[in-house]
């Protein structure tokens, strides 16, 4: 794999759309029967089957954080959503706050089900080549769930774009899932070996995103509040507990064709290690953490 080259600033306005439809076609490949993105270092499939998969996840957030954001928000009026994928939180912003205008930023779009709304725009773009926005543009800095995208260099970087582009007394907002596994047993970390070293080969380490909230305040962020949140994986726990399971071993079945490509895992043991790992969150109660981290400008 290639070094990225992580702080290449685009030019002003690059790769801005007012539409929502698809840009440049992007190098790809398919591994497993996904599509794949070869150009960045995103380690999750680009395709139908997993908006699907984001959609479904969109919706267990909602559930288990109790809302769409955590941020003490008032009036706002200009709101950015880093890393939008098929759109489906600021389509929701956008009815909660029908007098802000919202961007997307992405590196490609699927165009969501359903009407789009007035307010909302989709901004193509890399995050890795610097946000194609003016300092102080938004009210409210929204990014969620990038932690198989962003290589671990790159992150304290990245969260001063988010500040850059906040303007003074806004807001600025992270939510992230790593690999915080607690009680689990051999075939889970058995499967979570080999996807961290699927991930390294690709820069990123996941288990360092617990310092969120230490980054926004290393970046300038004032009144930073930092939360871990362990919730259960499996229907040992009811409700709660199925959706985050399904949700997480969604996942987990999202990357098989990355493990089987890159590490040379064959797909037999892979489904074989996979079968055995609901069963197994059951009897050892496992849990995963979600982290939550907000400050102002």
């Amino acid at each position: 794999m290639h070094l990225f080259r992580f702080f290449r600033r685009a030019r002003k306005g690059q790769g801005v759309s007012t539409r929502w439809e698809p840009g440049p076609c992007p190098l790809t490949s398919v591994k497993g029967g996904r599509r794949w993105r070869e150009d960045i270092p995103y380690a999750l499939p680009k395709d139908l089957q997993e908006n699907d998969r984001l959609h479904y996840q969109h919706y267990v957030f909602k559930t288990l954080l109790g809302g769409n954001y955590h941020a003490p928000l008032e009036r706002v009026g200009n709101i950015l959503d880093v890393g939008c994928g098929p759109g489906y939180w600021m389509l929701e912003i956008a009815q909660q706050f029908p007098q802000a205008r919202i961007s997307g930023l992405d590196t490609e779009f699927a165009l969501p089900p359903g009407p789009v709304a007035s307010n909302c725009r989709f901004v193509q773009g890399n995050i890795l080549h610097g946000l194609p926005f003016a300092e102080q543009s938004f009210d409210y800095t929204h990014q969620r769930l990038l932690v198989a995208a962003l290589p671990s260099q790159a992150w304290p970087w990245e969260i001063k774009e988010l500040l850059r582009v906040t303007r003074l007394g806004g807001w600025v907002e992270l939510i992230e899932a790593g690999d915080g596994f607690a009680a689990t047993g051999p075939q889970t970390e058995r499967f979570l070996s080999w996807t961290r070293a699927a991930l390294r080969m690709r820069g990123i380490d996941a288990g360092i995103i617990a310092n969120i909230g230490r980054w926004l305040e290393e970046a300038g962020a004032r009144e930073v509040v930092f939360r871990t949140l362990s919730y259960p994986l499996g229907s040992w726990a009811g409700h709660e507990g199925v959706l985050w399971g399904k949700d997480v071993f969604a996942g987990f079945l999202a990357i098989k064709g990355l493990l089987n490509a890159q590490l040379g895992v064959p797909l037999h043991e892979l489904e074989a290690v996979l079968a055995q790992i609901p069963q197994e969150w059951d009897r050892y109660r496992t849990c995963n953490s979600i982290y939550v981290a907000y400050g102002k400008k």
